[in-house]
């Protein structure tokens, strides 16, 4: 059976999304009070200390109060997604980097509101060596460079459905040798394109759609995870599963069609099906982020992409800031 009867049978019933994506907005008053108490970054080394990231979820917390601070850390925990809108930004932001890194003294205020909030889900801010010039901050812009790249950097064309980081072990995997995939990621806009949304689906959304036959094949590992474009260099490739469950029966995915391979074709037809109850309308949850707001998601739980689209160059670009996250 080709993949598309399959899925028309998956779908005889209208494929709709049950969960949603909870926001929350900071009022004016705490904006203010955010930008004049977090911490000044100065320097990309800072962001990973662990003292400044408590310092910055501090101010977070007793800003935010407790509250909004429980509601948001359980939205995250719980529900896999929270949009905080309204965080404080730079005054004085400059243009819209197309290729060298903007020095973090430049976005400081940006950059602490994007810290508080892993800290305030219990996520330790996590860079990984031969990614991103070994940086945690990534710069999610038109790199001049990249526009024909499926990457952070590009631009031109679509970035599918992924995980980041998906050659890296998942939750379950107990693998003590490497660094485990990120299991939070936080976007946060400085400058926005509104016809360029985020896209985020829910991996349980996906999964309630699927025959058991195709989740125990993408359990199987007979896939070829590659390393990203944003590690710059290819590393040894080996095989793994597309999902795994840990012992609560709770499933994680490192689902990306760009670095995903399948290595059968059992295991190309069930993943072109994943691939297709992902990308259907009513699972897709569009996500227009204005400057000052941010979502942080669970990475392992959840796929994002975004459209391609054409940028112009000048300074007022989609700009993006982006930290990983893993449990504290």
């Amino acid at each position: 059976m080709e993949v598309m009867e399959i899925f028309k049978a998956i779908s005889s019933k209208p494929l709709k999304s049950v969960r949603d994506v909870q926001e929350f907005e900071i009022s004016y008053e705490m904006r203010e009070d955010l930008r004049n108490r977090l911490p000044k970054i100065t320097d990309e080394s800072e962001i990973e200390d662990l003292n400044v990231q408590k310092e910055c979820g501090d101010v977070v917390r007793a800003v935010l109060g407790e509250q909004l601070s429980n509601a948001i850390r359980y939205a995250v925990e719980h529900q896999c997604a929270a949009i905080i809108r309204n965080l404080p930004i730079d005054h004085d932001l400059p243009a819209t980097p197309t290729e060298s890194r903007i020095g973090v003294d430049r976005i400081t205020c940006s950059v602490a509101s994007n810290v508080g909030l892993h800290n305030l889900v219990s996520s330790s801010i996590a860079s990984y060596l031969g990614e991103n010039n070994d940086k945690a901050l990534r710069h999610v812009i038109p790199h001049i460079k990249s526009a024909h790249e499926k990457s952070s950097h590009g631009s031109l064309l679509s970035f599918g459905m992924h995980v980041d980081n998906p050659h890296l072990p998942l939750s379950p995997e107990k693998d003590n040798s490497t660094a485990q995939c990120p299991r939070y990621l936080a976007l946060m806009a400085l400058r926005c394109d509104i016809s360029v949304p985020t896209k985020v689906v829910f991996l349980d959304d996906v999964l309630g759609k699927l025959p058991e036959y195709v989740v125990s094949i993408l359990k199987k590992p007979i896939y070829k995870l590659k390393w990203p474009d944003s590690f710059g260099e290819i590393y040894s490739e080996k095989p793994g599963p597309v999902l795994a469950t840990d012992e609560d029966g709770i499933c994680y995915s490192r689902f990306d069609k760009q670095n995903v391979i399948p290595l059968s074709e059992e295991a190309e037809l069930s993943f072109s099906i994943f691939q297709a109850v992902a990308e259907s309308e009513g699972l897709v949850k569009k996500v227009v982020l204005l400057p000052g707001d941010l979502i942080i998601f669970d990475n392992q739980r959840m796929v994002h992409a975004r459209d391609g689209f054409s940028p112009k160059m000048n300074g007022c670009d989609r700009w993006l800031i982006r930290l990983f996250g893993i449990n504290a």
